[in-house]
């Protein structure tokens, strides 16, 4: 970035500041990665798919923090349609998008939502990811779907054992990071532990 009289400063600067942020996040200082991308919120004229995936992260961020009211805030911000969002970002982050929402509305306790938004999610997504072999994301809202009208369900043996062989996970040094944080959301909640903790525990798995 500093080289050639700094030609590529200014294209790379906020990718570069969003894996510093990452690496944080994931190493256990969340406070600092969310103070580190905070100005690059409200800031005009940034590269748009940069911005959209520092909002991205910090919605995770506050999520993971148990802080939901401020994420869903954030969240409200992408005010445009998902089609427009996949020709600006592609589908991958659009799904995440979705997927984050869908996260947030079930901690949020607005169930109708959670019902609208999982039919829109299959409705899109579904042969989308069939055809790049992500069948996981799908069985992911599957036992999310389970977990939300049955959240009695979630800390019993059987509920477990379906999660444990409904993933085929790459080591977890190659997985992507937001995925494993999805999961480590559900983790959560089957035992009764804080989001940020399982998260960091299954980042660090060995």
């Amino acid at each position: 970035m500093l080289q050639n009289k700094k030609k590529y400063y200014k294209e790379f600067y906020l990718k570069y500041q969003l894996l510093i942020a990452l690496n944080y996040n994931y190493s256990g200082n969340q406070d600092f990665a969310i103070q580190l991308l905070t100005p690059f919120i409200d800031q005009k004229n940034l590269d748009l798919v940069s911005q959209l995936d520092i909002f991205l992260a910090m919605i995770v961020f506050y999520a993971q923090k148990n802080e939901i009211k401020k994420a869903h805030s954030l969240f409200l911000k992408f005010y445009h349609t998902d089609k427009w969002y996949i020709e600006k970002a592609g589908f991958d982050w659009t799904i995440k998008k979705s997927l984050i929402e869908i996260l947030l509305q079930i901690d949020l306790g607005n169930i109708d939502v959670v019902d609208s938004r999982i039919l829109s999610f299959k409705r899109n997504y579904n042969k989308y990811l069939k055809n790049i072999h992500q069948e996981k994301v799908t069985d992911y809202l599957k036992l999310i779907e389970t977990y939300y009208k049955n959240p009695e369900i979630v800390t019993s043996e059987e509920f477990h054992q379906k999660v444990e062989n409904s993933f085929a996970w790459l080591d977890h040094k190659k997985e992507d990071i937001f995925i494993m944080s999805f999961f480590a959301w559900l983790k959560a909640k089957m035992t009764k532990q804080d989001v940020y903790t399982v998260t960091l525990a299954l980042i660090n798995k060995k």
